[in-house]
């Protein structure tokens, strides 16, 4: 279960993540998230400005872009949410929420079969990364049982 300061109080989150962007305004990470805290706790607009403070920095951030179209998508503006989020597939073309977020906009903006095609990929994508998960887990049991064993790393 996850036990971070957002989950369980997104309000003092935000106030922790204004600190921190206070003392480092230019620490993107920083300020991406804050957005999304802000996001969290229904202050789009202020989400926004940050958002395009980083990408007037870094137009190609993929993870600015996908915040800035789903805060877009907050404000039930799907027609402006779509340019950010079209700019972000381009970016990272295999992020399932880049699509899951896509296929949102689309669908609101009534382009069905776009975005049933994104949700798609969302879930295909989505699987693929959970399966590779599973499969590095599998792996690194094999090399524990491989060391315990004294057959494998350090010392071979």
């Amino acid at each position: 279960r996850d036990r971070s300061l957002m989950n369980y109080d997104a309000r003092e989150a935000t106030q922790h993540l204004e600190l921190l962007h206070q003392r480092v305004p230019s620490d993107q990470h920083v300020s991406i998230q804050l957005a999304i805290s802000r996001r969290n706790i229904g202050e789009f607009q202020g989400a926004i400005l940050l958002l395009d403070e980083v990408l007037l920095r870094t137009p190609d951030e993929p993870n600015a872009l996908l915040e800035r179209g789903k805060a877009a998508l907050d404000l039930d503006r799907p027609a402006e949410a779509e340019r950010f989020l079209r700019q972000a597939l381009d970016r990272a073309p295999n992020d399932p929420f880049v699509h899951l977020a896509l296929s949102r906009c689309l669908l609101l903006s009534g382009k069905e079969s776009q975005g049933r095609h994104h949700e798609q990929r969302y879930t295909e994508l989505s699987s693929e990364q959970l399966r590779a998960g599973e499969r590095q887990a599998e792996a690194q049991r094999e090399m524990r049982k491989k060391m315990e064993l004294g057959l494998g790393p350090p010392g071979t």
